[in-house]
């Protein structure tokens, strides 16, 4: 499992506090896509809290496991190389949130900039 998944073992104000104003600014009863949903902890609290539906991607199988069992549908992708599934494709959502998603994907790219660089 990702070092994110940890984060499930978190109570649900320490998550709220992780993800800032989002949580505020997601409406009760949202479709919600969680785009790097880890083990869908954020998902499971939108679910109980707000009563969302949440759908998760993420590219760790062993992660998406575990969201599986809370979450409404799951997807294992890549973003940067896989396809979407015409399921996933064809669907509307209130919110698509990316969490830190959007800080990693950068990170990685700047350190496998650097590498070729050294």
């Amino acid at each position: 499992m990702s070092k994110y998944s940890t984060i499930a073992h978190k109570n649900n104000e320490v998550l709220i506090k992780q993800f800032g104003s989002t949580y505020e600014y997601i409406a009760t009863g949202s479709k919600v896509l969680d785009v790097g949903c880890s083990s869908g902890y954020y998902g499971e609290l939108l679910h109980k809290e707000k009563k969302c539906t949440v759908w998760g991607i993420d590219i760790d199988k062993d992660d998406l496991t575990e969201a599986s069992k809370k979450l409404k549908k799951t997807f294992l992708l890549n973003l940067e190389n896989d396809i979407l599934p015409s399921t996933l494709a064809k669907e509307r959502f209130d919110v698509i949130f990316f969490g830190d998603v959007i800080a990693t994907a950068i990170g990685w790219r700047y350190q496998k900039k650097l590498s070729k660089n050294t």
